[in-house]
C-alpha cells in the first residue's frame, strides 16, 4: 500500500549522536553541548508533541486536518509504550508534557493504571479530595502568586481526576474493545498494538500520540536483524493502521508519520551491520493531506548524500505544524521572556499536500 504513502528521501542533518539527533528530529532544534542521551525530560526546545499540545490548549482558528482534542478527559499529547527520549516540554513546563503509558499494548495484563480510581476509593470520596485540593491551591494562591511549579501541580491533578473519572477514557485505553480479527491485523507485537491504541485514543480526541519501537540500532547483522524482527512487524503495523484509518474515514484528518533519529551507513561494517549515518535518511507520511504515492527529495545511487531537496529537521517540523493548521512560525516566550519560535526557521515542504 506504498500508493497510500509519501517519501520524504532527502532528511539530513550533521549529528550522529543517539541522544542529540533524537533531540534534533523530535524538536526540530539543534541544541547546544549536552548529554542528550537520558531518558529524563532534557529537552532545551519543545518537542513537536508538547507544540501541539500548547496550541491546541485553546481553541484554534479552525485547522483543516486537525481532529480532535479541544477539552475532554484525555491528555493532547500520550506517549506509548514508555516516554519517548527528548518528547518533553522544555519551557513551555510540565502542563505540556506528555501522559506517559508504561506499559505494553500486546501484554496480556495491559491496563493503564491511571485511569482507575485507587483501590478503596470510591466515586464520593474522590470528588472530597479534589475539592479540598481545590480549597487549598486556592488559599495558596491568595497569599501570593503561586509558582509556576504549582500551578503545573494543579493541572497535572485536574488532569489525572478527569481521567480517573472518565468512561470516555476507560473505553479508548481498552484494547479488549477491538475485535481480535483486526487486532491480528495490526499483529501482536509492541508497535502493533500500540498502533491500534494510537488509532483509539486519535478517535477519542487525543491530539499528537507518539510510539517508540527500538532495536534498528543495527550496527551488526543488519540484514538478519531487518528481515527477521524489525521490518516484518512494522510493515504489518503501518499498512494495517493506514487502512484502518482510511476505513474509518480518518485519514484525511490524521497525520501519520514514520521517522528516526538518522540513517544507516552505506556501507557494510567488518560486523555485517551499518552504523550511524545523518548525512541522508528518508521518513515516511501518510495522511493528513499528504499526497499519496509521491516522493520527495533524491539521494545518490548509494545513499550517501542528498542530491535534490535537502530538508532539515526544522523543515519537517514544520511541515508537520502545518498540516495540523498550527502556524510553524509561531513564537511563544520563555519565563524569562526570550522569544523562540516553533519550528526555528523551518520551512513546510509545501509539495507534500495536495
Amino acid at each position: 500500500m506504498t500508493d497510500q504513502l509519501a517519501i520524504v528521501r532527502s532528511l539530513t542533518h550533521g549529528d550522529s549522536d543517539h541522544g542529540r539527533g533524537y533531540h534534533i528530529m523530535m524538536t526540530g532544534n539543534t541544541p547546544g553541548p549536552g548529554d542528550f542521551n537520558s531518558t529524563k525530560n532534557n529537552n532545551v526546545h519543545p518537542s513537536l508533541g508538547s507544540m501541539v499540545a500548547r496550541m491546541t490548549n485553546q481553541p484554534p482558528p479552525s485547522p483543516p486536518f486537525a481532529r480532535g482534542g479541544q477539552g475532554g478527559s484525555l491528555p493532547p499529547y500520550i506517549s506509548v509504550p514508555c516516554f519517548l527520549r527528548s518528547g518533553g516540554p522544555a519551557f513551555l513546563g510540565p502542563s505540556y508534557a506528555p501522559f506517559v503509558i508504561e506499559a505494553d499494548p500486546a501484554a496480556p495484563e495491559f491496563s493503564v493504571r491511571d485511569v482507575v480510581l485507587p483501590e478503596g476509593i470510591v466515586q464520593d470520596r474522590a470528588v472530597r479530595r479534589r475539592d479540598a485540593l481545590r480549597e487549598l491551591n486556592r488559599f495558596e494562591r491568595g497569599v501570593e502568586s503561586a509558582s509556576r511549579d504549582v500551578r503545573a501541580l494543579d493541572t497535572f491533578y485536574d488532569k489525572a481526576y478527569r481521567l480517573m473519572t472518565s468512561n470516555q477514557a476507560k473505553e479508548a485505553f481498552d484494547l479488549r474493545r477491538e475485535r481480535a480479527a483486526l487486532r491480528a491485523n495490526y499483529g501482536m507485537t509492541s508497535l502493533g498494538q500500540c498502533c491500534l491504541l494510537s488509532r483509539r485514543l486519535v478517535e477519542a480526541g487525543c491530539r499528537f500520540v507518539s510510539i517508540e519501537n527500538g532495536h534498528w540500532d543495527t550496527h551488526r547483522e543488519n540484514t538478519k536483524s531487518l528481515r527477521d524482527l524489525l521490518v516484518p512487524s512494522l510493515d504489518r503495523a503501518l499498512s494495517a493502521l493506514v487502512t484502518d484509518l482510511r476505513e474509518r474515514g480518518l485519514l484525511d484528518s490524521t497525520l501519520v508519520v514514520l521517522t528516526t533519529e538518522f540513517g544507516r551507513t552505506p556501507r557494510i561494517n567488518t560486523m555485517a551491520g551499518r552504523d550511524h549515518w545523518p548525512q541522508a535518511f528518508s521518513i515516511v507520511l501518510a495522511g493528513g493531506g499528504i499526497k499519496r504515492g509521491v516522493v520527495v527529495g533524491a539521494t545518490d545511487r548509494t545513499g550517501a548524500s542528498v542530491t535534490d531537496r535537502p530538508i532539515t529537521p526544522p523543515d519537517m517540523a514544520a511541515t508537520l505544524l502545518h498540516a495540523l493548521g498550527i502556524d510553524p512560525a509561531t513564537t511563544l516566550h520563555t519565563p524569562l521572556g526570550r522569544p523562540v519560535e516553533l519550528a526555528s526557521g523551518g520551512r513546510p515542504v509545501l509539495e507534500l499536500f495536495a
